[in-house]
């Protein structure tokens, strides 16, 4: 049986990469036939004009605008509508949205629920020693009701395992490359060994993207070389991360320059990515980046990079949160060539947009089949 009616649940129209990925999923499951509704706490956000067309919108009355403890409440808030939707399937976009999980499973005990890991379960600071065994628990508290997950990389899925205590973690591919593309980018030459330096970022102002270590590594490169970053995304620290633009003189040089709708031009503007997150579950920006063979240096902040990082020519991890290292390999990368674009079609093969689509409505299927008084075993180990 097909999980005809599908139902994401958000807390707004946020820009993020989350927004974005599910936006696409949206939109190609609705193109295989299927039936999207979209439940939004608020009626609020710059991605509202972006829904997919085909996909019914329901926004909570009254609204649960983003607050320090919304999420707490914006479940129970969500469950009659939930029921009056009649999911078949209900798809929790990222790790963000998990604590709505429980009220819904509560109002629909015999829907499936599958949550996609949009980042590490445990991160910094509790994903070692103590802190581990202090924040297993609420994570296992966090994640009631939801009945499978999503990870978008073999490594995700391997440490995603281990912090739940159970195997229900599949690996599926996020779809960040439409089917049309062709990787017919010219390779880019290794850059003028004195010539100045442009550098892209992109991510929400928020802590997790360290926006701060990327102003700090323009400042380094400055020492050596003309260098500007621009950086496109929007969130709640624009005015503190501004302010630290000026406090480190550098608001001739780096740019908080918002939302974009034609990022594939930006990025053709630039040089080199510069990702300074300290954890990701699968930058769509790195793939993105890759898809027009422009090169990236990140910090080592996910399993999906380094699994897709398999030529030198694609990008550098460094470890640790060091701006010295993070520009002393932005000038490394910036004097090799860039990708070829064949060795970047295979790399970048699994995230195709219809493909990991459909990978996806392959798990809602199974998952609602091995449900069915009717199905066989094998159904019920998928």
């Amino acid at each position: 049986m097909p999980a005809q009616r599908i139902l994401i649940p958000f807390h707004d129209f946020s820009a993020g990469g989350t927004e974005l990925i599910a936006f696409r999923l949206a939109k190609a499951w609705i193109k295989a036939g299927r039936t999207v509704s979209f439940l939004i706490g608020a009626n609020n956000g710059p991605m509202r004009d972006r829904v997919p067309d085909g996909v019914s919108v329901t926004i909570l009355s009254p609204e649960c605008p983003r607050s320090t403890f919304s999420r707490v409440r914006l479940g129970k808030q969500m469950a009659a509508d939930t029921v009056a939707l009649a999911p078949d399937a209900i798809f929790i976009p990222g790790n963000f949205h998990f604590g709505v999980a429980h009220a819904m499973k509560h109002a629909l005990p015999n829907v499936k629920i599958i949550a996609k890991i949009s980042n590490p379960l445990i991160g910094p600071p509790f994903d070692h020693g103590l802190g581990v065994r202090l924040a297993r628990p609420v994570l296992h508290g966090i994640t009631r009701g939801i009945d499978w997950f999503a990870a978008m990389s073999q490594g995700l899925t391997q440490e995603a395992q281990r912090q739940l205590g159970h195997d229900r973690v599949a690996t599926l591919y996020d779809p960040n490359i439409p089917d049309d593309v062709t990787f017919d980018f010219e390779r880019r030459q290794p850059l003028a060994p004195n010539g100045p330096i442009h550098l892209i970022g992109v991510g929400r102002l928020e802590p997790q993207k360290n926006w701060p270590l990327a102003f700090q590594t323009v400042a380094e490169m400055r020492k050596k070389r003309p260098t500007r970053l621009t950086i496109y995304g929007e969130g709640w620290q624009r005015a503190e991360l501004q302010k630290k633009v000026v406090q480190m003189g550098l608001h001739d040089c780096i740019s908080l320059a918002g939302f974009t709708d034609d990022l594939a031009r930006r990025m053709n503007d630039a040089d080199l990515m510069l990702i300074s997150s300290n954890y990701e579950g699968g930058p769509a920006v790195a793939v993105e980046a890759l898809a027009q063979g422009l090169p990236f240096v990140s910090t080592d902040c996910s399993h999906f990079l380094r699994e897709i990082t398999i030529d030198q020519a694609f990008g550098t991890l460094v470890k640790g949160a060091d701006p010295a290292s993070l520009a002393n390999a932005v000038i490394d990368q910036l004097s090799r060539s860039g990708p070829q674009p064949s060795v970047v079609a295979k790399a970048l093969s699994p995230v195709r947009i219809t493909d990991a689509a459909n990978a996806y409505l392959d798990l809602f299927d199974h998952q609602i089949d091995a449900s069915s008084p009717d199905a066989p075993a094998s159904a019920a180990r998928r």
